[in-house]
């Protein structure tokens, strides 16, 4: 499957991080961990793996409702959406 995913532009979790910071990118994996945190405000914070690593992928609360069908009940995903990066503090 990841030769196809490459052909789409699709890139692994190692590869982000060869991406700059505000970059739009394409990333698919399989969904370790939903959490929706009560103090979130609605965000959704989704955990993605593929074969060279993991993935924070943030929805925002009008991308889940959105797409709340899929990304619930789906064992992989394919998110489009833009780098950010954070270390802590």
């Amino acid at each position: 499957m990841r030769d196809e995913l490459l052909a789409a532009g699709v890139l692994t979790a190692e590869e982000l991080r060869t991406r700059p910071d505000g970059a739009a990118v394409e990333v698919a994996g399989i969904v370790t961990h939903r959490q929706q945190p009560e103090t979130a405000k609605g965000v959704v914070f989704l955990n993605l793996e593929d074969e060279t690593g993991l993935v924070n992928v943030i929805c925002t609360p009008d991308v889940w409702q959105r797409f709340r069908r899929v990304a619930r009940t789906a064992p992989a995903l394919r998110v489009r959406g833009r780098l950010e990066r954070h270390q802590g503090g």
